[in-house]
């Protein structure tokens, strides 16, 4: 409880930065991320802190469901674990990069390309991560990245550290004009500008 207090009060205290990134680069170049390392796990993977171009992001619950060097398939559910799901798979683009994938495209059972999603921030533990998402939709005629927080937790919940939350606020520098709320889960939704052009002209 200690922690989630610290951790609310740290957003609200970082909740009046004025300037948004257009765009994110990871860390060393991404060199210490591994898709498989963060992916493989049992654990719900709950997106706590996002930013939204469309001020419509909602919060989302991920359970893997199997994963190889290759692809993975996981559930996602959209506030809670308990809401309706769907299954997504995953497919590596670099997947033979020698620290392991960074980045996937995702896709529908129907197998239509849904967008693409990278790790640009991995915590040692492997507990939480910053990725890069971009979704196949338009919104003022553009396509738009929205960059996000997410923890591993059980099914009521997880807790980011206070240095996963510090690494959100400086990677993901988002521009704080709305902060959205989902309980029971504890999520929060950003407002900032990004246009995307980092997978989707590929």
């Amino acid at each position: 409880m200690k922690q989630f207090v610290l951790i609310v009060a740290f957003v609200i205290l970082c909740a009046f930065t004025v300037m948004g990134k257009t765009s994110w680069e990871p860390p060393d170049g991404g060199a210490k991320v591994n898709l498989i390392k963060f992916l493989n796990t049992s654990q719900y993977i709950w997106t706590l802190f996002s930013t939204s171009a469309t001020r419509n992001t909602p919060c989302k619950v991920d359970e893997v469901w199997n994963i190889t060097e290759r692809d993975v398939f996981f559930y996602r559910n959209y506030s809670r674990p308990t809401e309706p799901s769907e299954l997504l798979k995953g497919v590596f683009q670099d997947w033979q990069r020698s620290e392991g994938p960074s980045y996937m495209f995702l896709y529908n059972k129907g197998g239509q390309r849904l967008g693409a999603e990278e790790c640009i921030y991995q915590e040692e533990n492997n507990i939480c991560a910053i990725f890069l998402a971009t979704n196949n939709y338009l919104y003022a005629g553009q396509w738009y990245d929205v960059c996000e927080l997410r923890v591993k937790g059980g099914r009521t919940g997880a807790n980011a550290s206070k240095v996963c939350v510090e690494q959100f606020m400086k990677i993901c520098d988002p521009e704080q004009s709305t902060m959205v709320f989902y309980p029971p889960s504890v999520c929060f939704t950003f407002v900032g500008a990004a246009s995307a052009k980092h997978f989707l002209s590929q």
